[in-house]
């Protein structure tokens, strides 16, 4: 009988422990997302200041270097420049990372903006429920 409750408690405790670990593997990915958004704003920053003209919506003209296995792994990402909508005729530029359907980032979204002055906000959207606080 003693035996039976320590498997019980043993069982319970295991099945936190799994509930906790699925979350810290989803704010992984959701930190990996983060990087690579980060990554892509850094780029277009140094872009601008190259260029002292606007964003540029191709990845092929940033200096991104990303290796095959890294940041990218499983996202996919594309670039938007918002034309010059920012401040002063500066434009703006919107990131958009989506977590590719057969990864276990899937149903995850992280967008980046950044302004004309450098500023960027970048925010993770789990579109799961599984993962409360991103952070």
């Amino acid at each position: 009988m003693e035996l039976l409750i320590v498997v019980i408690i043993v069982g319970i405790l295991a099945g936190f422990s799994l509930v906790q670990y699925f979350r810290m593997t989803r704010r992984a990915y959701a930190t990996e997302g983060v990087h690579l958004v980060g990554a892509v704003l850094d780029s277009e920053w140094a872009y601008l200041a190259e260029n002292r003209i606007q964003y540029t919506g191709n990845p092929s003209e940033l200096m991104l270097d990303l290796p095959p296995e890294g940041p990218n792994e499983h996202f996919d990402f594309e670039i938007y420049p918002a034309g010059n909508s920012g401040q002063r005729g500066f434009p703006t530029v919107r990131v958009f990372a989506v977590g590719e359907d057969d990864s276990p980032a899937a149903h995850m979204i992280v967008t980046g903006t950044m302004g004309p002055d450098g500023t960027r906000q970048i925010n993770v959207i789990d579109t799961s429920g599984f993962m409360r606080d991103p952070t």
